[in-house]
């Protein structure tokens, strides 16, 4: 039986070995903190290796170093439990799906208007992101388990009224506020780290890395799109607008929440582009930044507003109908 790969490079090499195989794989042990220990470390290097979607590449050097071991193929580790050699925590039923965005560069921004210019580079490390927007299913829950206030929607009650058939359509009518509060009530449920994205993240997982406009593409696809309709649609209903990583609704169902400050007035970000996490943006706590940015554009949002790019911004607590969002898991 083959042995998984954690248990492998533990077992059979030692450390001065992990050493060398980062080095030919361009990494800095020293990097690696020494109290994580001999497995500790062997676990990072295995979970930054999948992250990156650079699994085969590990085993690959592996194979060279050590031929007389036999190696499981990248191709039979699916999954970081796999890798492992440990499952991890089932997914509990109204947690959301995500979807790992490989570390990396991508194309941020266009060449207008003036609030999404320039159009500049920027690297992030990996992050799991919300294939879907979170549902009224979903935000049930949380609603049903806490003391949280429901989403105001106007002319509609909520779940067990008026919307009990909408359970796969986006929640909306949640502040950025509601947002955060359900993603601490997430991650205190599943033991699980959640939060808003970045607009960073946000646009990455929207577009990938070759500067499309749309997520599904350079030019506009009706069918891809719930956009012009009186309502939202399923989270799932346009398979054809999925992004390059797979995820949906990212364009003309509900605006999207993100964790990005853009400032306290209306029509000046204080926060613009490029895109820096470490200016003060991304602090939850931060008096400068009284409104938050949203992305994506609603089934009631403009064609001409609707792409990946687009930037909006409202009051932290601002409640408005279209309003909804989509969680990152940190991995």
């Amino acid at each position: 039986m083959t042995m998984n790969l954690r248990d492998l490079i533990v077992t059979y090499l030692d450390l001065q070995d992990i050493r060398t195989l980062c080095f030919y794989l361009g990494l800095d042990f020293d990097e690696f903190p020494r109290d994580l220990g001999k497995s500790g470390i062997v676990e990072r290097l295995i979970t930054d290796y999948y992250k990156a979607n650079k699994l085969a590449e590990l085993v690959a050097q592996g194979r060279v170093m050590r031929p007389d071991l036999t190696w499981p193929e990248a191709a039979d580790l699916p999954t970081l439990g796999q890798a492992l050699g440990r499952p991890l925590a089932p997914r509990l039923p109204f947690e959301p799906e995500t979807i790992i965005i490989p570390a990396g560069p991508f194309w941020m921004g266009r060449e207008a208007p003036a609030i999404e210019t320039p159009r500049h580079e920027v690297t992030l490390a990996a992050y799991a992101i919300g294939r879907t927007a979170v549902t009224n299913a979903q935000y049930g829950v949380f609603i049903a388990q806490s003391s949280h206030r429901p989403p105001k929607v106007r002319g509609a009650g909520w779940l067990g009224r008026k919307v009990h058939n909408w359970l796969d359509e986006p929640v909306r009518g949640v502040s950025w506020e509601d947002a955060l509060a359900y993603c601490a009530w997430l991650s205190a449920q599943t033991g699980r780290i959640y939060r808003l994205p970045t607009e960073a993240e946000w646009e990455k997982a929207a577009r990938g890395t070759d500067g499309r406009l749309y997520p599904w593409g350079h030019a506009w696809d009706e069918a891809a799109c719930p956009q012009g309709r009186a309502r939202p649609s399923a989270v799932l209903a346009h398979p054809a607008g999925a992004s390059p990583y797979g995820c949906m609704g990212m364009v003309g169902n509900v605006w999207e929440w993100t964790s990005s400050g853009w400032g306290d007035e209306l029509e000046v970000p204080r926060f613009g582009y490029p895109y820096v996490a470490g200016d003060g943006r991304e602090a939850l706590h931060n008096e400068l930044t009284t409104r938050r940015v949203l992305r994506g554009g609603a089934f009631n949002t403009p064609l001409a507003w609707l792409a990946c790019t687009t930037r909006d911004r409202d009051l932290a607590s601002g409640v408005g109908d279209v309003y909804g969002f989509r969680v990152v898991e940190v991995v």
